[in-house]
């Protein structure tokens, strides 16, 4: 008896050769649910990256956020001084010999954190030419560590 030719069509070739993964050699995973620890220590490492970069991101975001606010209310402050010294009558606004001259040893603008919230503001009147005047106002206060002035200034004439 001859052997029996079984014709191949492009329909039985995959059908074939088709082998159940974990069939060759009894290697392999039976079941193919869960996670190997690799891949979850993978996951975990990628994870723990994610949320520092995050937390870096928000950390100097809020720094920034606390500058910008000293910064503004340093503003404010020397915006305040220049409007009075401004509203001041001609006459009553002479050069000051020692510049510049304190207004208030301590301004307390909370809420921040004791040694941080204290602004110091100073004023100098120079005479430019006549009756002009040129007020100039500094404020200095701290941001992260170093201490920043500020500066504000115009001119008044009558």
């Amino acid at each position: 008896m001859s052997p029996r030719i079984i014709p191949m069509t492009y329909d039985t070739v995959p059908a074939l050769l088709y082998v159940p993964y974990g069939m060759v050699g009894g290697m392999g995973r039976q079941g193919m649910e869960g996670f190997t620890l690799l891949e979850v220590l993978i996951a975990l490492g990628i994870l723990v990256l994610t949320l520092l970069w995050s937390l870096t991101l928000v950390m100097s975001i809020v720094a920034g956020n606390l500058s910008a606010q000293r910064l503004t209310k340093a503003s404010v402050l020397a915006l305040q001084q220049l409007e009075t010294l401004q509203n001041l009558p001609l006459p009553n606004l002479t050069a000051t010999a020692g510049c510049p001259t304190t207004v208030s040893a301590r301004v307390d603008v909370p809420p921040m954190a004791p040694d941080d919230a204290i602004f110091t503001r100073y004023y100098c009147v120079t005479a430019v030419g006549g009756a002009a005047r040129q007020i100039d106002v500094y404020v200095q206060y701290r941001a992260r560590g170093s201490l920043k002035t500020l500066r504000m200034s115009t001119i008044r004439a009558i």
